[in-house]
């Protein structure tokens, strides 16, 4: 398995836009849609 990327140099901001679009790939592989998830992602997605 390859290494995880350093992301110490990023922004909080940076970090959390990285996480977002990570979980977004990851519910949309397992076929998780509801509109619970799509509150929560938007929500945060007010922070960045």
């Amino acid at each position: 398995m390859a290494e995880a990327p350093d992301v110490s140099v990023l922004s909080q901001r940076a970090r959390l836009a990285v996480a977002l679009h990570l979980f977004r790939g990851y519910c949309d592989r397992r076929s998780l849609h509801h509109p619970e998830i799509d509150r929560y992602l938007g929500h945060l997605w007010e922070f960045v």
